[in-house]
């Protein structure tokens, strides 16, 4: 695994853990607000749907990002950080 997916994964974890739920977009601004180097809408999204620790709860919203409509989930952490 390659270090921006462990510090992605890592960031994700501890993010949820303190507000929960958030949609994918947000997820996304607010790591590439954070970190330097960013990450793209795909690795967000393979990481938490791949991920047993980040669950969906299927629920989706319409969200208009330049112009276009695009549907995100809400992403909850599927156990308690310790």
């Amino acid at each position: 695994m390659s270090k921006t997916n462990k510090r992605l994964r890592k960031y994700l974890k501890t993010y949820l853990g303190q507000k929960e739920p958030q949609l994918t977009g947000e997820l996304l601004d607010q790591f590439n607000k954070d970190d330097r180097w960013g990450a793209t809408m795909n690795q967000i999204g393979n990481i938490l749907s791949r991920d047993s620790t980040f669950f969906s709860s299927g629920d989706t919203v319409d969200v208009c990002d330049r112009g276009q409509r695009v549907r995100q989930s809400y992403w909850y952490l599927s156990e308690p950080e310790d």
